[in-house]
């Protein structure tokens, strides 16, 4: 008899152990959800907070888009994959370009001029830096976060030798700033985002 009260005591100290062991894993999926849901929060605000600045940005540099340059189209067609084209401007802003486009993003090394085009025609803006300084490069990151979408995207992309000097292209746009100028910039990003010929979601 008392061997069979030692199993019953092991028994409920096992059972107790489950217990306790259940709550646990609870109290850690508990845990885990609320830094999920804390996190997916803070990235909701902080993106709002950067598009604030963004449109307080494009209120005070609309009259630089008087030194936008509209160059004419030079067409749309699709070259086959893997096929290059030789553009007459460093900054092509339309023309024959590869069947698929560059994702926006933010790229640290020089893009195809052929899959950067296709994205000017999907509405996409293209900005070309070398060294234009940590603030420059900061709001270049942030504005690519802030706009990754496939009609309406922000792309910045290298383009080793033009110093600090930035250009902004979108299809048949072009502004070339000689220092970068976040006013300015966003209000070039902001007017033709989103508006490329194939496909205008704005």
């Amino acid at each position: 008899m008392p061997k069979s009260k030692s199993r019953s005591k092991r028994g409920k100290t096992r059972g107790a152990q489950g217990k306790k062991s259940g709550v646990s894993g609870n109290t850690i999926a508990v845990v885990i959800a609320a830094v999920i849901i804390a996190g997916g929060g803070y990235s909701w605000w902080s993106s709002g907070r950067t598009e604030v600045a963004f449109m307080e940005d494009v209120a005070s540099g609309k009259s630089i888009l008087s030194k936008v340059k509209t160059i004419p189209a030079k067409g749309t067609t699709h070259l086959r994959p893997g096929q290059n084209y030789n553009y007459s401007e460093i900054y092509p802003t339309s023309g024959p370009h590869a069947s698929r486009g560059t994702p926006p993003g933010f790229y640290d090394t020089p893009q195809r001029s052929v899959g950067l085009v296709h994205a000017l025609e999907h509405g996409n803006i293209v900005i070309y830096y070398d060294k234009p300084g940590e603030k420059a490069l900061e709001a270049l990151r942030s504005w690519t976060a802030l706009y990754p979408g496939a009609w309406d995207g922000v792309i910045a992309t290298k383009k080793a030798g033009i110093g600090v000097s930035v250009v902004l292209t979108a299809w048949t746009k072009r502004l070339n700033l000689e220092r970068f100028d976040r006013a300015a910039a966003a209000a070039f990003i902001d007017l033709f985002r989103g508006r490329g010929p194939e496909n205008p979601v704005r």
